[in-house]
């Protein structure tokens, strides 16, 4: 079974309570009367709708009772994607009913409802938009979520120092941090390393927005992302994969522009708990992370590129020395 928590175009409506006849053009939420209007809730992910007879309305009538839902857009929508609604029926009833359960039902079936804003959007629409999203991040996402939300704030206090185009880049992440919260709450998913989730947002500091921003957003990283005793994060081992492959398997090219900035931005961010940091003289400057693991920073290189991290965990990589070699674009 493939899960409907959201899809990209739901068909018309059907006969019934909050349906409508498909292909009629209005939808006036009278039973049997309505119309068929598409609704879409615009995900980013492609979501297949199992086929399922509109005459199969038990979860659809559970939920619109036990949430005491009236609502006629909402109440279509629910009809004609009874798979959300079974699903949203079910994680309810696991949760024994609970108002928290029930509150973050209605709230989903809301944010299903709704568009994501478009880049013509204001930037204080934007900004309140985000911020609306973050706090419900908080208020009903599991622990990693929770965490994330914490780190988003400190994004988000940074806001009025993005350009129009990274402003909307960093709504469209958040929307979507937003809708896999509701993936994971709901069971679709299961709950992500934090360090994962946090992975979009260095992407968004390396590739999306200026040289000094990036820098910002790299500082506000919270150290226990980075190295825990003996073991890398998933961020770190994620950071790994980052760019492209080079000539060798253990080299990985990043393209950027001020490659220089967001490197050292990147150097500083994982190594926030250093044992030391010592300059070695000659553009190098090298993090005793422990355990004998360095990180390695350049500025002066052979090959011609203008910064490289060089990362040495013995044990951790295998032996093998992971070199990051930042380019211009």
């Amino acid at each position: 079974t493939t899960c409907v928590i959201g899809s990209l175009d739901s068909p018309g409506g059907g006969p019934g309570p909050g349906g409508g006849h498909s292909g009629d053009t209005e939808f006036d939420g009278a039973s049997g009367n309505g119309g068929g209007t598409s609704i879409s809730s615009d995900l980013p992910y492609d979501f297949a709708t199992d086929p399922i007879s509109h005459l199969d309305t038990s979860s659809y009538n559970l939920l619109k009772v036990t949430l005491g839902i009236t609502d006629t857009d909402q109440l279509h929508y629910l009809w004609i994607n009874p798979l959300i609604a079974d699903e949203l029926f079910q994680f309810v009833k696991r949760n024994s009913y609970s108002k928290e359960s029930k509150d973050f039902a209605i709230e989903s079936i809301k944010f299903l409802l709704q568009r994501r804003l478009s880049r013509q959007t204001s930037r204080v629409q934007l900004m309140e938009q985000i911020g609306v999203l973050t706090s419900t991040i908080d208020k009903y996402g599991t622990e990693p979520f929770k965490e994330l939300a914490d780190y988003l704030r400190t994004v988000n206090s940074l806001s009025n120092e993005f350009s129009d185009y990274e402003l909307y880049k960093y709504y469209e992440q958040v929307w979507k941090y937003r809708f896999e919260m509701q993936l994971n709450r709901v069971g679709t998913v299961a709950t992500p390393f934090l360090t994962d989730l946090a992975l979009p947002v260095l992407e968004y500091a390396l590739f999306q927005v200026g040289g000094t921003l990036a820098l910002k957003l790299f500082s506000k990283v919270p150290v226990k992302w980075v190295l825990r005793g003996n073991t890398l994060t998933p961020m770190l081992q994620n950071i790994l994969k980052l760019g492209v492959q080079g000539s060798q398997n253990h080299v990985r090219i990043i393209k950027v522009s001020s490659p220089l900035t967001r490197s050292r931005g990147l150097f500083n961010a994982i190594t926030k708990n250093a044992k030391s940091i010592k300059n070695l003289g000659n553009g190098t400057v090298m993090a005793d992370m422990g355990n004998g693991n360095t990180i390695l920073y350049r500025t002066v290189s052979k090959t011609g590129f203008p910064a490289t991290i060089e990362l040495n965990f013995p044990v951790l990589l295998d032996g093998v020395r992971t070199v990051i070699k930042f380019s211009n674009l």
